[in-house]
């Protein structure tokens, strides 16, 4: 099975930022713009991209749909975006603009029953962003925690026709600690999906680790900070495009 690495975008106000541990007041904002880095992400060989609209996320609202069009039109390039999908119109208008794949999470806790149908609705189409503080859900850009459980939620989709499981360790997030292997390694045991790790990844070697740990169903490691501040470079990238 393969194993890919996938940089991150996440977008307040129209423009490029990372947070620290999900928190909105602990915000680093970059000179590039979205686009731009999506561009120099397309330069060092990526063709898929994780797009986070953060605004969104916590609104309820596809408020970074503009920036969201203009990358997913680059060429060579395919991408997944989250923040903000309430519903299957927002399903449905991300689809339109030329995303790949749309993440739902906050809907999981929110709303279940209708997470599920927009879930079949749009068969293989649809990413289980299932982020945890604690082992439980947290939800609306994490501003909220449910008493979910992690484990109880994935038993649940395991039948359903999704693309793939995003699980980000909340507390680790933006951190540079290194990621909750353990997590990936527990998911791997009980999840019928494809798992893709996201949260923590300092250097390249975060990533090789995961890898090389051939954990069943983890296909991939989302990365952002680590990229975009130039921890992780074109020639450590090489060996994943």
């Amino acid at each position: 099975m393969s194993f890919s690495l996938i940089p991150a975008i996440d977008i307040i106000d129209g423009g490029l930022v990372r947070l620290f541990q999900g928190d909105y007041s602990q915000v680093t904002k970059y000179d590039a713009s979205p686009v731009d880095i999506a561009q120099y992400y397309v330069s060092l060989g990526f063709n898929y991209i994780h797009v986070v609209d953060l605004n969104g996320a916590k609104d309820g609202h596809l408020t970074n749909l503009d920036v969201i069009q203009s990358i997913a039109a680059l060429p060579d390039v395919n991408i997944q975006v989250g923040g903000g999908v309430r519903s299957h119109d927002h399903v449905q208008q991300l689809l339109d603009v030329g995303v790949s794949s749309v993440i739902v999470g906050s809907l999981f806790v929110q709303d279940y029953d209708l997470a599920i149908q927009i879930v079949h609705d749009f068969s293989g189409k649809i990413i289980a962003g299932l982020d945890i503080l604690d082992g439980c859900l947290a939800s609306h850009g994490w501003t909220q925690q449910s008493q979910i459980s992690l484990d109880a939620m994935i038993g649940q989709l395991s039948d359903l026709p999704l693309h793939s499981i995003v699980t980000t360790d909340i507390s680790k997030d933006g951190t540079f600690e290194g990621l909750n292997v353990d997590l990936y390694r527990n998911m791997s045991m009980i999840s019928a999906h494809a798992i893709v790790a996201s949260g923590g990844v300092a250097t390249i070697s975060d990533v090789i680790g995961l890898r090389d740990l051939n954990f069943p169903n983890v296909t991939g490691c989302i990365v952002g900070k680590a990229i975009i501040e130039g921890k992780i470079t074109k020639e450590d990238v090489r060996s994943f495009v």
